[in-house]
């Protein structure tokens, strides 16, 4: 009976009266945040939640920051996405292929990159 109450509330109301009515009243609720809704809403503008970066070509790119930020080890964003294949070499030499077995993979296609 609950769900089918809330769930008649929030069909009448739209999501920023159904956001701002049930938090009033102390219930907690947070509309699903589009990408748009993000850079402009009041929470996420006190919290500086939208961050700034650069893409592998070099084009800046805003998102969300990290979200969670601890005193003593704060995350960060530190590059944006790799390229495809971008860590391959990296992350192979990581789990101890030598240079002639990452060399070997690439010439039988089973690794590429961009």
């Amino acid at each position: 009976m609950l769900e089918e109450k809330l769930t008649e509330y929030c069909a009448a109301h739209t999501v920023d009266e159904t956001d701002k009515e049930l938090n009033a009243v102390g219930i907690l609720a947070s509309p699903i945040m589009t990408h748009e809704r993000m850079v402009d809403h009041p929470q996420y503008v006190a919290r500086d939640v939208i961050a700034q970066w650069n893409d592998a070509n070099g084009d800046a790119i805003r998102g969300p920051d990290t979200l969670i930020r601890f005193k003593n080890h704060p995350g960060e964003i530190w590059r944006g996405a790799p390229r495809y294949g971008e860590d391959n070499e990296e992350v192979l030499r990581e789990l101890g292929y030598s240079p002639q077995q990452i060399d070997a993979l690439y010439q039988d296609k089973t690794l590429a990159k961009e």
